[in-house]
């Protein structure tokens, strides 16, 4: 298993929700918290990835693992959530998804290519 999933498997400070249907892998999140700053005992959590199956959106799932996501990161004692939106995948449906549940826009996402400058955010 990959050392990044292993982490949210086993790791305080990392965490991991999947969603099943009928046995099947419809949607999944992982998530992390760090500190603000080396200056800091702030925490803050972050979004390392979540998805749902195409079947399987519009049905609340998504917002259901955001609530998770908010209660496991309040138990953690981290001041702010986090997410990012990087695929591409209906990317502005996504965000505005997102921030109909109580994000808000907090700078900015920039990428540079070094392998294949086709490949896309």
């Amino acid at each position: 298993m990959h050392d990044f999933f292993r982490r949210h498997l086993n790791e305080q400070a990392y965490a991991g929700w999947v969603v099943e249907v009928n046995g099947s892998l419809v949607a999944g999140f992982l998530a992390q918290y760090n500190y603000i700053s080396q200056f800091s005992d702030d925490r803050v959590a972050f979004e390392n990835g979540f998805f749902v199956h195409p079947d399987y959106r519009r049905q609340g799932i998504a917002e259901q693992l955001f609530d998770i996501y908010g209660q496991w990161a309040l138990d953690k004692n981290c001041r702010y959530t986090y997410c990012s939106v990087t695929t591409e995948v209906e990317d502005k449906k996504t965000v505005a998804r997102i921030e109909k549940i109580g994000y808000k826009r907090c700078g900015t996402l920039l990428k540079k290519a070094f392998l294949d400058e086709r490949v896309s955010c």
